[in-house]
C-alpha cells in the first residue's frame, strides 16, 4: 500500500545518528515554527554512535578544533575546507547552551564530566523531544532528490511518501554493524560520489599472531609506505591473531591507500614509551610480556641484529584494509567538489549533506563526532539564514 503526502515547509533529516540529531535540535532551536523530523532505521537505536564513542565514554569533541589549532596533517586538507575561524569555539559554546552538559579535557581530549556516554545521549534525545522534534522510524527505499520526496517502509507493507523543501542526508557511511550503503537509493543525487572504504579500525598483517592474542604492548607504532615513513604515534597496541589493533594502529589504518595496501608496513618501537627509554642492557624477558619477547628473539634471529635492536623495529607486513564491521568511520562519500561552503548541494538546492556521509575522513580523539556537531551547526544556521 502506498500513501503520498504533498510537499510542505520544514526540514526533513534522513539518519537518526550523531549529525542527524545535532542538526535537528540546532534547526529547531533557531527556528521554532520550521517543523523538523528525523527519518530513523526501525532495526536500531538512535544516536548509538554515541553509547559506543570513547569506550563509553564518549571522546565528543578535540581542543585542537575548540582553539583553531587545526594539526598540520593532510588528513585535514578536507576539513580545511569548511572550517571558519571561531567555528569550533562557537559549536561548544551553542551545545553548552543547549544541552548543558558540563565537560572536561583530558589533553585535547573532551569528554561530559560524568564520563559516561549516555549522558550525552539522554540529554539529546530530551533536547529533541522538548523542542517538538518528530522521529519516524521506517527503512528508507528511495530518495528522489530533484523532487524532494522520500519513500519509507514504515512496516507492514506500508511505504509513506514524504516530500519537504529541506532535506538533509545524514545517513553516515558502512562502518561498524550499518549495512552496506547504498547509493542506488537516490535518484538524481547529482553529486560526485568517493566509494566507502573502511578506516580506524584493526589492521590485518601477514604475521601470524596467534600466540600473542589479547597480549599489549606500549611503544610508538610507524607506518611505512614503501618503507618510507609516513606516520607515528605513541600508544598501545593490542595483538590478535592476524591483526594489530589499539588507537596508534587505527590512526594508521585511516592512511591506508587502498589501491595499494600491500606496498605498506608497520614497524612497532618496544624500547620506548611514556617519556621512559629502556636501556640497551636490559633483560628483554623482563621488559616485555613473556609472549611478545618470544616474537623479538624470533625476529632478532631471523634479521641476525640483537633483541634489543629487534624490539626497537618490530615489523610487520599489512596484508588488507580493516573490515568495515570493525571500523569506526569509512572514507568516502559525498565529495566537497559537490557542495557548497554550507555543505548543501550545488545541484540541488534545499538538500544538504553532513556527517559521514561527506568525504571528510579523521582520526580518532573527538574529531568526527566534533565535526558533526560543527556541520549540524552550520548548516542549521545557514538554513535559519534562509541559504
Amino acid at each position: 500500500m502506498l500513501k503520498s503526502q504533498s510537499r510542505e515547509r520544514g526540514l526533513l533529516i534522513l539518519g537518526g545518528g550523531v549529525a542527524g540529531y545535532f542538526l535537528a535540535c540546532f534547526a529547531k532551536d533557531l527556528n521554532p515554527s520550521l517543523p523538523v523530523r528525523v527519518i530513523d532505521r526501525s532495526n536500531r537505536k538512535p544516536l548509538s554512535r554515541i553509547l559506543v564513542s570513547g569506550n563509553g565514554r564518549c571522546n565528543i569533541f578535540n581542543r585542537a578544533l575548540l582553539e583553531d589549532r587545526i594539526p598540520d596533517d593532510p588528513l585535514f586538507a578536507q576539513l580545511r575546507r569548511i572550517w571558519r575561524p571561531g567555528c569550533g569555539q562557537h559549536t561548544m559554546a551553542e551545545f553548552a547552551r543547549l544541552f548543558q552538559v558540563p565537560l572536561y579535557s583530558l589533553g585535547d581530549l573532551m569528554y561530559p564530566f560524568s564520563n559516561r556516554s549516555d549522558t550525552v545521549y539522554q540529554a539529546v534525545l530530551k533536547k529533541a523531544e522538548k523542542l517538538g522534534v518528530e522521529t519516524i522510524y521506517g527503512d528508507i527505499e528511495e530518495v528522489d532528490c530533484s523532487r524532494h520526496i522520500v519513500s519509507v517502509d514504515t512496516g507492514e507493507e506500508k511505504v509513506v511518501r514524504m516530500a519537504s523543501d529541506l532535506i538533509a542526508l545524514c545517513l553516515g557511511g558502512s562502518c561498524l554493524n550499518y549495512p552496506q550503503f547504498d547509493w542506488g537509493m537516490f535518484k538524481g543525487l547529482n553529486a560526485e560520489v568517493v566509494p566507502y572504504t573502511p578506516a580506524l579500525g584493526p589492521i590485518p598483517v601477514r604475521e601470524d599472531l596467534s600466540s600473542l592474542e589479547g597480549y599489549r604492548l606500549r611503544g610508538t607504532l610507524q607506518l611505512c609506505d614503501r618503507g618510507h615513513p609516513v606516520y607515528r604515534e605513541e600508544g598501545e597496541v593490542l595483538f590478535r591473531k592476524r591483526e594489530i589493533s589499539g588507537i596508534c594502529a587505527f590512526n594508521c589504518s585511516i592512511r591506508l591507500d587502498p589501491a595499494r595496501v600491500s606496498d605498506f608496513s608497520l614497524v612497532l618501537d618496544g624500547t620506548r614509551h611514556d617519556g621512559t627509554q629502556l636501556p640497551p642492557a636490559a633483560a628483554i624477558d623482563l621488559s616485555v610480556p613473556s609472549r611478545v619477547a618470544q616474537l623479538v628473539f624470533m625476529q632478532a634471529r631471523a634479521r641476525a641484529i640483537t633483541p634489543y635492536a629487534a624490539l626497537s623495529d618490530l615489523r610487520f607486513s599489512v596484508a588488507g584494509l580493516p573490515t568495515f564491521k570493525n571500523s569506526q568511520v569509512s572514507c568516502g562519500g559525498v565529495s566537497l567538489d559537490s557542495l557548497d561552503r554550507d555543505l548543501q548541494l550545488k545541484g540541488n538546492p534545499g538538500i544538504y549533506c553532513l556527517g559521514e556521509m561527506v568525504d571528510i575522513p579523521l582520526p580518532c580523539g573527538g574529531f568526527n563526532i566534533g565535526m558533526c556537531i560543527v556541520e549540524a551547526l552550520l548548516v542549521a544556521e545557514a538554513l535559519s539564514r534562509g541559504e
